[in-house]
């Protein structure tokens, strides 16, 4: 057994309409993406055996529709640590933000009778905004469904401390062990 500290966890950059999970259908599944074709090329500071890749596991994963940074890891322990962690999303909309949704959004909110904290949301033009919540992408959804916004896109930037930074769509790069702390 590998001690924790010579577990692989990768980043991924999660295209919209890959799923996180496993399925039947592969040529969808997400984790098809972690080859070697696919690491960001300034990712070469360590060598990696290719077959580390097939044992990864999904941590918190990433809905169907949406995209961004996605974790894949030998650490299972890490499910548990970012099961309910802060997680930033860049959300598109299809109609305009007005301050009475943005007050939606920004109060206390019951999702499925169950109260979720206020949402801490940056506006950033009159169609999108930056939201960070607590738990999944879902939870967002059904947050700005009642706000009356529809969503265009979503794309998950960071959880907890670890962000996805600047990888471009469908590539992955090894997480460094102090990028988790």
């Amino acid at each position: 057994m590998r001690s924790e500290a010579c577990k692989v966890t990768v980043i991924l950059h999660k295209p919209e309409g890959y799923l996180s999970t496993f399925t039947r259908r592969t040529e969808l599944w997400a984790k098809a993406l972690l080859v070697p074709g696919n690491r960001c090329e300034t990712d070469t500071q360590n060598q990696l055996n290719p077959s580390r890749l097939r044992r990864l596991v999904p941590i918190n994963p990433l809905e169907y529709s949406a995209s961004g940074l996605a974790l894949y890891s030998e650490e299972t322990s890490l499910i548990t640590r970012f099961a309910d962690c802060e997680e930033e999303y860049h959300v598109v909309f299809r109609d305009p933000i007005t301050q009475p949704k943005l007050y939606t959004l920004r109060s206390d909110i019951y999702i499925d009778g169950v109260e979720i904290p206020p949402l801490e949301v940056k506006q950033l033009s009159d169609y999108s905004a930056a939201i960070s919540i607590r738990g999944a992408s879902s939870k967002l959804r059904k947050a700005c469904r009642l706000a009356g916004l529809d969503i265009r896109s979503i794309k998950r930037l960071r959880m907890g401390n670890v962000s996805l930074g600047d990888l471009m769509c469908g590539q992955w790069m090894l997480l460094r062990r102090y990028q988790l702390t």
